[in-house]
């Protein structure tokens, strides 16, 4: 069962004071850190997989991990775009492809034609992640564009384009800003985990010197 902010205090503790832009750049960011990325392998292998897959879903969802969305139930792990498609769908969170997106929402394509997509039929066949939206253009970043990561673009409402996944980001009191790299990742849950422990003991600590304090009375 999917988790969510509502019924996960300590989840949305862990995001507490951080604001819907750091939410909404948090998993661009993520994204934009690994472009010129081959192969994918750090995806599909972190997903569970031992030879590569078709990988445009483990990036998409690896991402999410990175600024913890799936564990915040606003997103899924998925490593098929029609699972994802039909998660977005189940939650009320589908937009056509016709509609101009914003930066953070997941885009889904129905190829027509490409590799061996075949025909469009209504189905997901590839997905990624909008940056921005300018002047009537959608950038994207893509894992499995070509066996790589990169930044696509495609005119608003492109037929190619199936839809969007909308992020519940709204459900977040922010997300962690992650700014360059993994390594500031890293350091970024480092600090929000040793804080955690801290906070542990400071109350495990408090409350045995109350129960010290009853029993002396």
């Amino acid at each position: 069962k999917e988790r969510t902010m509502k019924n996960n205090t300590k989840i949305y503790n862990r995001f507490k004071g951080f604001t819907l832009e750091d939410a909404i750049a948090g998993i661009v960011e993520v994204a934009a850190s690994q472009l010129g990325n081959v192969g994918g392998e750090p995806y599909w292998s972190w997903y569970g997989f031992e030879s590569r897959v078709s990988w445009c879903a483990c990036f998409v969802s690896w991402c999410a991990d990175q600024c913890g969305y799936i564990d915040a139930g606003i997103i899924p792990k998925f490593s098929g775009c029609v699972t994802g498609v039909n998660w977005f769908r189940g939650q009320n969170r589908w937009l056509d492809g016709s509609v101009e997106p914003n930066p953070g929402m997941i885009i889904f394509f129905d190829w027509d034609n490409k590799g061996g997509s075949g025909p469009q039929d209504g189905l997901a066949d590839h997905v990624g992640i909008v940056q921005r939206v300018e002047n009537g253009i959608v950038y994207t970043i893509e894992g499995n564009s070509g066996d790589s990561c990169r930044q696509n673009q495609y005119p608003v409402g492109h037929y190619e384009i199936l839809g969007y996944g909308v992020i519940a980001y709204k459900l977040l009191s922010g997300i962690p800003q992650v700014r360059g790299n993994r390594f500031s990742l890293f350091f970024t849950y480092f600090r929000y985990n040793v804080s955690c422990f801290c906070e542990g003991v400071e109350k495990r600590r408090a409350a045995k010197t109350h129960n010290c304090q009853r029993r002396a009375a």
